[in-house]
């Protein structure tokens, strides 16, 4: 298979201008001319500290930010700016897992109705095979079946991030956008989480654009890492390239500032964590 049919999401010079946001109402150039690349069945970690633009740049992926400049492509299509159904459809094919796993679940919906929401909107699978597919997300996500009618203040936040997960792939996505999706968990329950989406991935053939500020659980996770500052890529390569021998000073900076527990994370075996 040649690179170009293996290529799933591909950015062109994306950039994104916030006017009016910065001080005195200047405007914010939030990413500036980032060109990266998303293969089928494979994670890139884009990483960077707060602030530097990763946020915004997965958000313009999935045409949740208009973009100032560039083009998004989406297995061979061009889907800068699409609107309507082609929008509609082309997010069926794209999700997102957010980082803060309370604010991003409806408070008002049991487990069942958050995951039914998606099949309904993207009209996926017959009606009567609803149930069945939401039983089998819940399961496949570790939690009990006695999930799905319960609400998501019942749940602890590595819970109601599983039910974040399930809810990305009710609709059978090729791509998840992951932004931060361990950061507001506890340390005890971010390997959990992280073994899980690896899993998953795995299981179903699915890519990840992995969105964090961790170099070490990135470099574990990811097959390709961007490191991005100020709205800019300084750094591109495979996760053992980026982590072993960085090449720009920031990307050295943001390793000298992993957490020991991440480096005691590595040591393990995959099979052990």
């Amino acid at each position: 298979m040649d690179s170009k049919a293996q290529c799933l999401l591909e950015a062109r010079d994306v950039s994104k201008v916030f006017p009016g946001r910065g001080r005195n109402g200047s405007e914010v150039r939030a990413v500036h001319q980032v060109s990266l690349s998303v293969r089928r069945g494979e994670s890139l970690g884009l990483v960077g500290e707060s602030g530097s633009g990763k946020s915004t740049f997965g958000r313009c992926v999935l045409q949740l930010h208009p973009l100032t400049s560039g083009q998004i492509w989406f297995d061979g299509e061009n889907v800068t700016g699409v609107r309507g159904r082609k929008l509609r459809s082309l997010r069926g094919r794209m999700q997102m897992i957010f980082q803060d796993p309370h604010a991003s679940l409806n408070p008002r919906m049991c487990v069942g109705e958050i995951l039914e929401e998606p099949l309904r909107i993207h009209h996926s699978k017959e009606r009567k095979e609803w149930s069945k597919r939401i039983a089998k997300l819940v399961d496949r996500v570790g939690l009990p079946a006695s999930s799905i009618e319960r609400y998501p203040h019942e749940f602890s936040g590595g819970q109601r991030q599983r039910i974040g997960i399930a809810r990305a792939l009710a609709v059978e996505p090729e791509l998840i956008v992951c932004d931060e999706p361990i950061s507001a968990l506890d340390v005890s329950i971010q390997a959990q989480i992280l073994n899980l989406l690896k899993d998953l991935q795995a299981e179903m053939g699915f890519s990840y654009l992995f969105i964090a500020h961790d170099l070490a659980a990135v470099r574990h996770f990811c097959d390709q890492v961007a490191v991005m500052n100020k709205g800019e890529v300084v750094e591109v390569g495979t996760a053992e390239q980026v982590c072993l021998a960085p090449a720009h000073a920031y990307t050295q900076r943001l390793l000298d500032a992993v957490p020991t527990r991440w480096l005691d994370w590595a040591e393990t075996r995959p099979e052990d964590r």
